[in-house]
């Protein structure tokens, strides 16, 4: 056997091995980040998520942007720009056709080096019902923009729609997208504190089996989750098996209190001649039975 088919053999065996450690350990309750779906994804380019934009050059779509297709040339031509646009600013907005929860924008920027430049500047904006309104906190990499990847992090958002406003740079230069992507994104410190609190949530007992002794480990799941961000929280998935344990604690302490009853009460007040009546209030405990 030659040295080479050896230590192959031995490669193959300790890949073997790995694998086979790896299974012994769960993973039921962990959170990933590749699982980060991009909320604007769109391939089909039909119904949701839907794009539409204040002007698009007629040699370029605003679908291109939601289509999953990273393409900064020709082969294929796949982008959306404004060339041509009378305005100094323009926007390119997403519809989810429902309301989503995101924290972060990820701009891919066209650059063709001539016409088509990274924009002075670009503003993110969701709809709260009524108007648009800035996303809160930005967090833009880079800060001015640049060709390519453009990341913007910022405080949890739940809405239908988003928009992006584009100022070009000059009179003479415009703005381009080749792409769009819209997450619920989570770092590792996110994972495993919604990791953790799944599992703590999970070792509750059901609403049913819920006794007094109970309390402690219920009141301390409810101030774990209360120490939680609000994009961790919403990726709590048991958090009704909390709440029903906190409702049946309350039953339960409930049921402890001696019902009371109202005996007399005789109340009145001094009238215009000032005449009093004295109120008499009697309780008394009662025994339950």
């Amino acid at each position: 056997m030659s040295i080479d088919l050896m230590f192959k053999k031995r490669g193959m065996l300790l890949l073997v091995m790995v694998a086979m450690i790896l299974t012994l350990f769960p993973t039921s309750n962990r959170v990933y980040a590749i699982s980060e779906s991009n909320l604007a994804l769109n391939p089909g380019q039909t119904g949701y998520p839907e794009v539409t934009a204040s002007y698009t050059c007629g040699c370029d779509s605003a679908w291109s942007t939601v289509n999953g297709v990273f393409s900064y040339n020709e082969n294929p031509r796949d982008r959306w720009t404004n060339y041509g646009s009378p305005n100094e600013t323009d926007w390119l907005a997403i519809d989810f056709g429902s309301a989503k929860t995101f924290n972060q924008i990820k701009l891919h920027i066209y650059d063709d080096g001539g016409g088509v430049q990274p924009p002075a500047s670009y503003l993110i904006q969701f709809w709260n019902g009524s108007g648009w309104v800035d996303i809160p906190n930005p967090m833009k990499t880079p800060v001015i923009p640049e060709a390519f990847l453009n990341t913007v992090n910022f405080d949890l958002v739940t809405s239908s729609r988003l928009q992006v406003v584009f100022t070009n740079r000059s009179r003479d230069t415009f703005s381009g997208l080749v792409e769009l992507e819209v997450f619920l994104h989570l770092t590792e410190a996110d994972e495993r504190a919604v990791t953790a609190m799944v599992t703590q949530i999970g070792q509750l007992p059901i609403h049913d089996a819920v006794a007094l002794s109970d309390k402690s480990a219920i009141t301390a799941a409810r101030m774990a989750y209360d120490q939680l961000s609000a994009s961790q929280k919403s990726l709590v998935t048991n958090l009704s098996r909390l709440t029903d344990a906190e409702a049946a604690i309350i039953t339960l302490e409930t049921a402890l209190i001696p019902k009371t009853k109202d005996v007399t009460v005789l109340s009145a007040f001094s009238d215009a001649t000032g005449h009093t009546i004295t109120l008499n209030y009697h309780r008394f405990w009662t025994q339950r039975t």
